[in-house]
């Protein structure tokens, strides 16, 4: 119903996982990236009521609940309904980095300089170093600049709207490596440790919220007392995936035939799900027939102030 349950491939994901068609609907809203509170804004949160929002993990799902979201429901990652992988052997000591990423709509307050310099100061203590950068700032030669010029290898997982593929592509290059890092604990991150990956966040804070947080040193000291083991301390060796996994909520994991269940996905629950798909996109359209209808909705309420007004 919703279009970012399409980011990332997540609506096909579970499509295939509990064996129904392609673009079968969610009834509700999908969390389509790990977050450190409600899972998404509080905008986004309430947008699929009454439907569910389904959150990630015990986290998000307690923000939720304390904020008084009651149809927030923990679904877990995607991620964890992917298909089995092939068997992949991991390059010895070989890092993979996932920096923090803009989006379509908004670039990152600061450039990724800074990262790579952090980057190639610890790049010898591996053999292969490979970088993944979003598809929109890989487009940009200066993203990819920084870190080829200091003899890092640049990759990308492609676009993430509607895209089945891109979450395979991106655990198959992880599962190519035997550490990953990030610049700030993330979702690609959590991925490589839930993988069985090493895992260790290394380089200046990063901000996304130019107004609250620009120079992200709120959110490094949050991800400093939160995850302290995953502070780099110059090994990078520990076992991190049970914390990977927990961070991407795989206790709330759905058998095949319960995801059917959950998401309404069964045969006879398909015709309400349509419906309700169909009143979802009556109600969010925002094109011109939208606001014609409350163009016309008002001058309605204000006719019928007017003829109450002549009656009184």
């Amino acid at each position: 119903m919703h279009g970012a349950n399409g980011h990332y491939g997540h609506r096909s994901i579970l499509n295939d996982y509990a064996q129904v068609s392609r673009g079968t609907p969610l009834p509700g809203l999908l969390q389509h990236g790990w977050n450190h509170d409600m899972g998404a804004t509080v905008g986004d949160v309430q947008v699929p009521q009454p439907d569910p929002f389904f959150a990630w993990n015990a986290r998000n799902l307690a923000y939720c609940q304390q904020a008084g979201m009651g149809h927030a429901v923990a679904l877990g990652a995607p991620f964890l309904y992917l298909p089995p992988a092939e068997p992949v052997t991991a390059t010895p000591r070989s890092l993979f980095a996932v920096p923090l990423h803009s989006w379509e709509r908004e670039k990152i307050p600061d450039d990724f300089e800074a990262y790579a310099v952090a980057l190639a100061q610890v790049a010898d203590q591996f053999d292969r170093v490979s970088v993944s950068l979003y598809w929109f700032d890989y487009q940009d030669e200066r993203n990819r600049a920084a870190f080829e010029r200091r003899g890092l290898q640049v990759v990308t997982s492609g676009p993430r709207d509607d895209n089945p593929a891109f979450l395979l592509k991106q655990r198959q290059m992880l599962l190519e490596h035997s550490h990953v890092t990030s610049n700030r604990v993330q979702t690609g991150f959590f991925y490589g440790l839930s993988l069985g990956l090493s895992g260790f966040v290394l380089g200046p804070p990063a901000g996304v919220e130019a107004r609250i947080d620009r120079s992200g040193a709120l959110f490094d000291a949050w991800q400093r007392a939160t995850f302290p083991e995953l502070l780099w301390d110059g090994r990078g060796e520990r076992d991190l995936r049970e914390l990977g996994l927990r961070e991407l909520g795989a206790e709330f994991k759905r058998s095949p035939s319960e995801l059917r269940d959950l998401l309404q996905w069964r045969p006879e629950q398909r015709l309400d799900l349509e419906r309700r798909a169909w009143a979802f996109r009556v109600r969010t359209t925002t094109g011109w027939r939208s606001r014609l209808w409350r163009k016309w909705q008002a001058s309605q309420a204000i006719r019928q102030v007017e003829r109450q007004g002549g009656a009184s």
